[in-house]
């Protein structure tokens, strides 16, 4: 009761000052403190709201940037309540922000509906509602306008009533509240323009403090981590996106907004540390894997038989390569590090291969086609019937990648580093270190660990059995040995229509896996023919064995010559899957080794191309060179076929 005679009595004293002191006040006041003002003492209300006090509002009116001047149609307290007021005029809810300027009103959506006339077409009181006679508001369709009901009304009843001065008075006063709504609402846009700039402006401040504030606890690296990663301003990005969630764009970063908010961008930076700390790891790991290799691929390329020696991402796993490469990042790391480690290589390599052909053995002597069969005195590796099917393989594009090499090139054959269905992910840097060394020479799926799994005894096994049978030999006791002494050589009777045709291919054993993969390459579904194969021996044998000694030069250039083939690795550095002419091309240009200077050290060729290079021979019987096709013509030349009695 007190506090109320109190603001009477407050209210009764403004209204009592002289009037100079009072225009005096308000010119430093804005319409909607006049608004706040008239609204907490009826007192006050009643001296604001009176015509006397019109030139107050329009000095308040005047001290606002840009706002049009009052229409004619409205008292200024009323043109302050429709730019500034955020209250529904029919309900009174707070809130509403946007008004209806030609219609000098503002509605919530409750009241909207039932106080707004839609036209699109014709008025819904059929004629009466002109739009040049009383405003209208557009839709931002601008497919529909809207009326106020009052003026449809008025223009229902006495709208048709009005005379032609009347209307043409009505339609000059509708075409300037259209044209003072247009100015209205330009002026409206530009100040939520303004005031969008400065709230990006108060949003830029509140970052750049709370970047301070980060620098000031020990983040400023994990900062400038994010700056190196892209453009300069990249950390204020990634601060004002996620400020988003954490507080509203009108607050400024006072102290107790900092304290709620802080935990929040420490865990996002800590995050940031995080993968810094791990980006960081992963290339001081790949530069001294780097230096490793250096040394392993020069040992390595002195070795004669390569490909029984562990590729370059298995020998990165020897626990003492693992203890040098994980040291801490500040520690430097130099090749005199790992120099004492190349005089265990060998002993390394010799471990290696006996740890995978006990794995490689058991898939043999597990498999059903071979499981109790063998003698204790064979070794299954041996065995010529021992050829292994890969899944990798199988699932690859094309025919020509669908023989793995026969053993021990196996033990290096890429699918078996290749990641394996149900493989985890590693967050080893080694792993990673491994995964980017491997994609910059071109191998970015061969980097995992060996692993077997892929590997089973199954078609190929089933061939070599065929193969080794036409000879009359027991595939369960047979080595590849045996097979590669054996004085014959072999022809697919499928191909040559049972001996009646008058070319024949024949060729090694190791041969006869490729001249299969073409069956299954060319077969037809539906009228497939698999190889068959017989056996030639006898006195041709000498002379075919001079035909492959004759083509064997010719064979060597054209595969040499290919540049299709991706077997081809380089020794000094990490590149490879290329052919010879294109790998001899880099060997030149990184490595600066001249072209005639290019010898078997500087690069390799791998395992995988076992079976990819077959020799076959062709035998012609003698008739007219006329009678021979083109294909045949082009063999003789390239010494690849020979004319005789068979």
């Amino acid at each position: 009761m007190s506090g109320g005679r109190r603001r009477h009595r407050g209210c009764d004293r403004l209204t009592q000052l002289p009037v100079d002191i009072v225009v005096e006040i308000v010119h430093h006041l804005a319409p909607i403190d006049l608004l706040h003002l008239a609204r907490t003492d009826k007192t006050l209300r009643g001296f604001l709201l009176s015509r006397t006090s019109e030139p107050l509002w329009r000095t308040a009116r005047k001290n606002v940037e840009g706002l049009p001047t009052c229409p004619q149609h409205m008292s200024e307290p009323a043109y302050a309540n429709l730019a500034f007021g955020n209250q529904c005029h029919k309900c009174a809810k707070s809130g509403i922000k946007s008004a209806l300027w030609p219609l000098s009103v503002r509605y919530c959506p409750t009241c909207k509906p039932t106080m707004i006339v839609k036209c699109q077409n014709e008025c819904i009181y059929g004629d009466t509602c002109d739009d040049a006679v009383i405003p209208h508001a557009h839709d931002r369709t601008l497919e529909a306008h809207y009326h106020h009901l009052p003026d449809a009304v008025w223009m229902e009843k006495k709208g048709m009533k009005l005379s032609k001065k009347q209307r043409e008075a009505r339609k000059t006063m509708t075409r300037e509240i259209m044209e003072h709504a247009a100015e209205c609402e330009a002026w409206q846009q530009n100040l939520a323009n303004l005031r969008r700039i400065e709230l990006c402006e108060l949003r830029e401040r509140a970052i750049d403090e709370i970047e301070e504030k980060l620098r000031e606890m020990g983040y400023g690296e994990d900062l400038d981590y994010i700056a190196s990663r892209g453009a300069s301003d990249e950390v204020n990005d990634i601060l004002y996106e996620h400020a988003d969630w954490v507080w509203t764009r009108k607050e400024k970063l006072t102290e107790k907004v900092w304290q709620r908010i802080r935990p929040y961008f420490i865990s996002l930076v800590e995050n940031i540390r995080q993968r810094r700390v791990r980006e960081e790891t992963l290339q001081v790991v790949t530069q001294r894997c780097d230096i490793f290799l250096s040394l392993y691929r020069h040992w390595w390329a002195e070795q004669d038989d390569r490909n029984v020696i562990p590729p370059w991402n298995e020998a990165l796993w020897r626990d003492a390569v693992v203890d040098i490469l994980l040291r801490p990042n500040d520690v430097e790391v130099t090749p005199d590090d790992f120099e004492p480690l190349q005089a265990y290589f060998t002993e390394w390599a010799v471990q290696w291969r006996e740890r995978r052909d006990n794995e490689l053995r058991k898939i043999v002597s597990d498999s059903s086609e071979f499981m109790g069969k063998i003698p204790e005195d064979v070794d299954p590796l041996y065995l010529a019937a021992a050829v292994f099917d890969c899944d990798g393989c199988r699932n690859g594009m094309g025919y020509t990648h669908m023989l793995p090499p026969l053993y021990p090139s196996i033990l290096v054959h890429r699918c078996l580093c290749m990641p394996y269905l149900g493989s985890e992910a590693s967050d080893n840097p080694i792993c990673h270190a491994i995964e980017v060394i491997a994609v910059t020479g071109g191998q970015p799926f061969c980097h995992q660990r060996w692993d077997p799994r892929r590997l089973c005894i199954g078609k190929l096994h089933r061939r070599a059995v065929d193969i080794i049978k036409a000879c009359e030999k027991d595939p369960i006791t047979t080595t590849q040995t045996d097979m590669d002494e054996l004085d014959v050589w072999f022809w697919c009777e499928t191909c040559d229509k049972a001996g009646i045709s008058d070319a024949r291919e024949v060729m090694r054993w190791r041969d006869t896996f490729h001249h299969a993969a073409t069956h299954d390459f060319m077969g037809d579904a539906d009228a497939y023919l698999p190889p068959k194969w017989s056996v030639m021996s006898g006195p041709i044998v000498n002379q075919i064995k001079e035909f492959e000694r004759a083509a064997a030069p010719h064979f060597e250039q054209e595969w040499m010559a290919e540049t299709s083939t991706d077997w081809y690795s380089c020794t000094h550095c990490e590149m490879s899957e290329l052919g010879l002419p294109e790998l001899r091309d880099h060997i030149t240009t990184e490595h600066s080794i001249p072209q005639t200077n290019i010898g078997p050290r500087d690069y390799h060729i791998h395992a995988d191309s076992e079976l990819y290079k077959p020799r076959p021979i062709h035998l012609l019987r003698p008739r007219p060179l006329e009678a021979l096709s083109s294909r045949e013509k082009r063999l003789l030349d390239n010494s690849k076929a020979f004319i005789c009695e068979f």
